[in-house]
């Protein structure tokens, strides 16, 4: 079974997360920007339920540098493997 958007934005709001389709159609895609993507979709903070899971998490709690940071990373990216995605974040580089 395929995916929806809506399958994808219903684990994101699971996992405290907004979902955006900036791409949802494989020819709305360039190329040049993401090889061989499908679709691209924007997760963002869905204010109050973003606090609330990030506070929950371990990243939390641990004392490590960039809390929110590594938080955001673990989340996306086991989002983007559920369904069969990649999870490319704002501070790993241009």
């Amino acid at each position: 079974m395929t995916a929806t958007f809506a399958d994808i934005a219903q684990a994101a709001r699971a996992m405290g997360f907004d979902a955006s389709a900036l791409a949802p159609e494989p020819a709305e895609v360039p190329d040049a920007l993401l090889p061989g993507a499908r679709a691209v979709v924007l997760l963002a903070s869905a204010g109050p339920a973003t606090w609330a899971a990030f506070q929950a998490s371990p990243e939390a709690a641990d004392g490590a540098p960039h809390p929110m940071d590594r938080w955001s990373r673990r989340r996306a990216t086991a989002l983007a493997r559920r369904f069969g995605g990649v999870a490319i974040l704002p501070f790993d580089g241009p």
